[in-house]
């Protein structure tokens, strides 16, 4: 029986997914990123401060994203349909779990329980964390080789 090709689903070259994974990753990093910056606005700078949320990035990526982001490189490369969708370079428990963190950082935002220079430390951090996957994902696209599994 022959397969029914869905008109709806925006497929692409597998590469494609490691584009779209980075581009997500550096445009949350990006918000991230303005966010803490945008604690400093109108008060005097605490580089110790801003020197924790960079030290912050190593223990965040080095223990989370990279592993996470090493996942789903190999998920993407181990693809055998050609054209995925074009949102398939994370899978549901990854789609479950960024709508999670946005949920928490929400919520602690709009609950003020954590200072503003506790939550500019983990912006800083987090932000990092995901602006170096996101280099790490647009390096996987460089990389990409197509392989015929044709063959």
């Amino acid at each position: 029986m022959e397969k029914k090709k869905c008109k709806c689903k925006p497929g692409v070259p597998r590469k494609v997914l490691f584009l779209a994974a980075s581009a997500f990753w550096l445009v949350v990093s990006i918000k991230l990123l303005s966010r803490a910056n945008g604690f400093f606005a109108g008060k005097s700078v605490d580089f110790w401060m801003i020197g924790a949320g960079f030290i912050g990035i190593i223990p965040f990526y080095f223990f989370v994203f990279k592993k996470v982001s090493l996942r789903y490189i190999l998920r993407i490369k181990r693809m055998t349909t050609e054209r995925p969708c074009l949102f398939s370079f994370f899978d549901y428990r990854g789609y479950f779990l960024i709508a999670f963190m946005i949920g928490l950082g929400v919520l602690t935002s709009m609950l003020s329980f954590i200072p503003d220079l506790g939550l500019n430390v983990f912006f800083i951090s987090l932000g990092g964390a995901l602006l170096i996957s996101s280099v790490r994902f647009f390096k996987a696209f460089l990389n990409f080789r197509t392989i015929n599994h044709k063959e």
